[in-house]
């Protein structure tokens, strides 16, 4: 058995995690010299600067999946794409490290990748931004499946982007390099050359998110050794997070169907009876940081499975409440019930209520969720905070070495 210290599986992190006090919560100090242990809070810099330490000097950017914490910020990269562009603006960081922040954009969805590079372009003709990073965030070659090339020919985004790339092109002292990279976008040049030599290992490796079901499985057998008193040689050690966590951090990429089917759905993965009770109920708490529509939809899907005997009102309890203690802090809830006025999931808790086998005591649990009044008002004001908080902070997923020097 391995010494409890050395795990950072996902109980002990979410246990300690909550009882940070985000408002006077201080990141780790110099972690290119002192190093950071994974599961640390730390700002996107940081983020960006773990990620160089992991890679070092890299020349082709596929070295750049070979970091967990880049992998993760590409495959989920909505949730990382304003602090990214934040990050472009500041003088303060070099040419290479700028260079990881916009890598990692490559699946950005397309209206906020327009929004990207619209932003750099303005960096650029203010001379905060070189003619060199421009040219890489218009277009880079990684897995062949950039946005801008892939969505230009499409009905509805293929407008938005010429009108973006057309602004640019106007610009009298845009360097040759760049007019003519977007000339090859538009022209479907680079889309020929890229369909020709497709990188179709990368492509199917990475453009989706990691396989859910198989994380709630391992995220089961953990929960399952630490409620027996003991951890197994398969869990993480000190060096990496749970998997589990990725899900945590960024769920809305884990309720529609993924690589896999409807296995990567979590909307369809919580009616399977083919998955166990404790698995299912381990699906319904990962998706509690959804946004408040995201969640009012999830709610419904749960209200249909229930009405068709695929969902037990344990699970129901679920949604609303946290199976198991998250803390003193008391992070117990949907964080969705901080907009409990929101007209999306008063609707959805309006057809919850409304089912007629649904006993009384989740109807009421439910009604309180509506009015406001299931967690105290000191409880939504700590999960807002704690919600704003994670907004500039984030989970590092693998351990960064010491350095010295």
């Amino acid at each position: 058995m391995k010494d409890e210290s050395s795990i950072l599986g996902w109980i002990n992190y979410l246990a300690g995690a909550p009882l940070r006090n985000y408002a006077t919560y201080i990141p780790p100090v110099d972690i290119t010299k002192n190093g950071c242990k994974a599961g640390k809070l730390v700002t996107f810099p940081q983020k960006i600067e773990a990620i160089a330490c992991k890679v070092g000097d890299w020349k082709d950017p596929k070295v750049l999946l070979t970091s967990k914490d880049f992998l993760v910020m590409y495959k989920h990269s909505d949730y990382y794409w304003e602090e990214s562009m934040a990050y472009l603006a500041n003088p303060s960081y070099t040419e290479e490290h700028k260079k990881l922040a916009i890598y990692a954009m490559e699946f950005l969805d397309i209206d906020k990748y327009l929004t990207y590079l619209d932003r750099a372009y303005q960096l650029y003709t203010t001379g905060k931004l070189s003619a060199s990073l421009l040219s890489t965030v218009i277009c880079f070659d990684f897995l062949h499946y950039h946005r801008i090339v892939l969505s230009q020919n499409h009905r509805f985004y293929g407008q938005k982007i010429a009108v973006c790339l057309e602004k640019i092109m106007a610009n009298p002292a845009l360097p040759n390099e760049i007019a003519l990279k977007i000339k090859k976008i538009v022209s479907g040049e680079l889309l020929a050359l890229w369909k020709k030599e497709p990188d179709q290992d990368g492509y199917n490796v990475y453009n989706h998110p990691f396989k859910f079901s198989k994380i709630i499985g391992e995220a089961e057998q953990e929960l399952l050794a630490y409620y027996n008193g003991g951890f197994c040689d398969a869990f993480p050690n000190g060096d990496n997070l749970s998997d589990f966590i990725i899900i945590l951090d960024h769920p809305s990429y884990y309720t529609s169907i993924g690589i896999e089917g409807t296995e990567d759905s979590a909307n369809l993965f919580i009616s399977m009876p083919r998955f166990s009770l404790e698995q299912r109920r381990l699906a319904i708490f990962a998706m509690h940081r959804l946004d408040v529509s995201a969640y009012a939809e999830f709610i419904r899907n749960v209200c249909s499975s229930y009405r068709g005997g695929n969902i037990s009102p344990q699970m129901i309890e679920d949604l609303l409440c946290c199976f198991y203690d998250t803390g003193s802090s008391r992070l117990k809830y949907s964080f969705s019930i901080i907009d409990y006025k929101h007209p999306d999931l008063q609707r959805a808790l309006d057809r919850l209520i409304e089912i007629p086998t649904l006993p009384c005591g989740l109807k009421t649990l439910a009604r309180k969720v509506k009015n406001g009044t299931l967690a105290t008002k000191e409880e939504m004001a700590y999960m807002e905070g704690y919600r704003q908080f994670r907004k500039t902070h984030f989970t590092l997923y693998e351990t960064i070495p010491p350095r010295g020097g």
